[in-house]
């Protein structure tokens, strides 16, 4: 029983804990400080409008683009925070 319940409980977190991705394109506007302004296209299914948008990004991936590059994205959404996971030209 004690294990069927850490399994159960392993399954609940795990479930509540995924988060929300998406693709999108645009143009980089400006990076700086773990921050990435990015002006794309609308990202319907995580309800972003098309316009410049703000993203949280690693200092790696910050590295591999400069702004007026045009690059295609992925985007995770956790905590009501966005944040930059793949950024390619």
């Amino acid at each position: 029983m004690k294990k069927f319940l850490l399994t159960l409980s392993a399954l609940v977190l795990s479930t509540s804990v995924m988060a929300a991705t998406a693709t999108g394109s645009g143009q980089v506007r400006r990076v700086d400080n773990g921050k990435i302004i990015i002006k794309q296209s609308a990202i319907t299914s995580l309800n972003i409008p098309a316009g410049s948008f703000a993203y949280h990004i690693t200092p790696s991936l910050a590295s591999k683009v400069a702004a007026g590059d045009e690059v295609n994205f992925t985007v995770e959404v956790k905590n009501n925070e966005y944040y930059i996971t793949q950024i390619n030209k």
